[in-house]
């Protein structure tokens, strides 16, 4: 004789499932979080080449170290195709670390014990990006200048964080 029994409906946080507040939605609001802060460095970087008298140079320069090996100081054409790869590059870096935030917001709108340490990985891992660019890509950080790039970030963060705060207006984080 079988027993059919009523599913029990999945667990809750503040009326949301558990599948919804830690799945498909965290990867899309991370992606476009990604976007938002790929799109902020790109103005930024194009505003600042455009005023320097040279469009398109940052990203053309990172592309030739990232891909050729080439020294940053090396002056050349812009190679637009060089530009293209390297955005697409940077752009899928800002989604993957959109990503991985989202899915820490998320986990800290379960647990508000956890958002302080979010919060703290969040700005080591900021930290740790411009000391780790100090010590291992010294040139491109003085041909790029480190302001610029600390303006850049700034920016790109404060988009992306504004956009998280944007979905998670109610959420509380504890020290």
């Amino acid at each position: 004789m079988a027993v059919f029994t009523k599913p029990h409906p999945p667990k809750t946080t503040r009326g949301v499932s558990r599948k919804t507040r830690l799945g498909s939605g965290a990867l899309q609001e991370g992606v476009l979080a990604g976007l938002i802060g790929a799109a902020m460095i790109a103005v930024w970087f194009l505003l600042v080449d455009t005023l320097q008298g040279r469009p398109f140079h940052t990203p053309d320069m990172l592309g030739r170290v990232l891909f050729q090996g080439a020294s940053p100081l090396a002056a050349g054409p812009v190679s637009f195709q060089t530009v293209f790869l390297f955005t697409w590059i940077h752009t899928f870096a800002f989604m993957a670390i959109g990503v991985a935030a989202a899915f820490l917001i998320r986990l800290a709108g379960r647990n508000p014990n956890y958002g302080f340490g979010v919060l703290l990985l969040l700005v080591i891992v900021a930290f740790e990006f411009t000391a780790f660019s100090l010590a291992f890509a010294r040139e491109v950080i003085y041909a790029i200048t480190l302001p610029f790039i600390l303006i850049g970030n700034f920016l790109a963060a404060g988009a992306m964080a504004y956009h998280f705060w944007r979905c998670h207006r109610g959420m509380r984080v504890y020290p």
